[in-house]
């Protein structure tokens, strides 16, 4: 066994402090570790105690220890950087675990793109979305699904929204899906969303209400105070109840969509209110401006003054028909919307009928570049008829989404000026009464009043 003398000494000697300062560059057998305030490149240290979130585990002063004791400083060190990591974690919030349900109804076989920014953008805030048409979807059209969804379903099921809203859920709890999920959003097809391209900044503002049990974007009043069914959050505590569960169960074919409202829509937020369960909404509803004079208890007819004042992230389909009473003009709205939203809008204008949108928005928001138009005579079921100027480019055809009274659909053969002609289905406002919306692009098969 080797001597432990200084001249045998198998390894040169670890300094003590005093011996460190006195020795040089040239002699010290190990590179000195830099205090705080020389540490010049090896800075660290610095950046690393002034993570606030450092500071508050207490881990700031084993490491300026470590640092300062060069006898011991790596194991020091390095104990207290694991110190410093784990409470870091452990003090860092997650994220929560969502999954999302999404009802859509296709009657054409087709999703529209404004379904596709709307599941682009619950993938930002969820783990997965699940998506349930209670229709047939075309095989080509069920390609674009490709990456947004973690299962799509696309049959007639005839239990509307709140069908799919029950299949989705129970796919999800069936695969284990829900285990370590923390929320569980319902969502469908009924609105342009969001408005300005991100959920996030309505989840951000609600995650920082703990004491909710579940919430949604908007609620009425209508029958009984409730969240629209539209959009809402279940948290953990709700979606895993056996009152939730069974309530979902319960959902079955019903005649007419106004006993989808009552028995589901306007049912569930009283229901599990009485299990002791806490609700609120995205939107404050007791401090918005809704005209007493006006007979309707629903912020969904005043778009402009949501989506302006409220940062409103949705507008409803029926804006543009005759199943929602909008108290505001909606030409203003649209050019509220193109300058401030111009995806969002091109979405919007994409989808609704050519003569909502304004004339001076006619010309840029066109799917056509060369402005020509072709004036076309439209017969109403009555016998009158309507006079429209489409816009197209040389021979193309322009599909047309208009409504017509009488909840009767008519069929037309457009012609062009190539000698084409494109036949399209133009609805009637009344003759859908899927989930929460009508479909404003393709014939009716549903009966009664779509549920608000």
């Amino acid at each position: 066994m080797p001597k432990t003398n200084k001249k045998n000494h198998p390894y040169p000697p670890l300094p003590s402090a005093e011996g460190a300062r006195g020795m040089g560059k040239t002699n010290h057998p190990y590179p000195p570790l830099p205090s705080a305030e020389g540490a010049g490149g090896w800075g660290q240290h610095k950046i690393l105690t002034s993570l606030p979130r450092v500071i508050a585990s207490g881990a700031v002063r084993h490491i300026r220890a470590a640092i300062h004791k060069p006898v011991r400083s790596t194991l020091l060190l390095l104990a207290a950087l694991l110190t410093a990591a784990l409470l870091t974690a452990t003090l860092l919030p997650s994220s929560p675990k969502r999954y999302a349900v999404f009802a859509g109804y296709n009657p054409n076989g087709t999703i529209a793109p404004y379904v596709l920014t709307y599941l682009k953008a619950l993938n930002d805030i969820t783990d997965g979305v699940v998506y349930i048409a209670d229709s047939e979807l075309n095989p080509e059209e069920e390609k674009k699904l490709a990456g947004l969804t973690i299962y799509t379903q696309h049959h007639r099921h005839n239990e509307y929204d709140w069908g799919s809203y029950k299949q989705g859920y129970n796919w999800l709890k069936r695969n284990g899906y829900l285990k370590n999920a923390d929320e569980l959003i319902f969502a469908n097809d009924s609105t342009y969303a969001p408005i300005g391209g991100s959920f996030k900044p309505m989840f951000e503002a609600m995650d920082k209400k703990k004491e909710l049990d579940f919430w949604g974007d908007s609620q009425n009043k209508a029958f009984q105070p409730h969240l629209q069914s539209y959009f809402m959050v279940f948290r953990r505590p709700v979606f895993t109840a056996p009152e939730f569960r069974a309530f979902l169960n319960n959902v079955r074919h019903l005649e007419h969509s106004t006993e989808y409202i009552i028995l589901y829509e306007t049912a569930l937020t009283p229901y599990l209110a009485n299990l002791g369960y806490k609700w609120d909404s995205y939107i404050d509803y007791a401090r918005f401006p809704l005209k007493p004079e006006i007979d309707t208890t629903d912020i969904n007819g005043y778009p402009l003054t949501a989506i302006r004042d409220f940062n409103h992230l949705f507008l409803k389909r029926r804006t543009f028909t005759t199943n929602l009473l909008i108290v505001e003009p909606r030409d203003e709205l649209l050019r509220y919307i193109a300058k401030h939203y111009p995806e969002s809008y091109k979405d919007i204008a994409r989808d609704i009928a050519p003569h909502f949108i304004p004339t001076d928005l006619s010309a840029q928001t066109s799917p056509f570049p060369n402005g020509k138009t072709h004036s076309l005579n439209l017969p109403f079921p009555n016998g009158k008829t309507h006079s429209l100027n489409l816009p197209f480019p040389e021979g193309k055809a322009l599909s047309l989404n208009l409504p017509f009274p009488g909840g009767k659909a008519l069929s037309l053969n457009l012609p062009f000026p190539n000698g084409k002609t494109h036949s399209l289905n133009l609805p009637f406002p009344g003759g859908r009464g899927k989930g929460d919306g009508d479909n404003i692009s393709s014939s009716p098969t549903h009966k009664g009043t779509p549920i608000c």
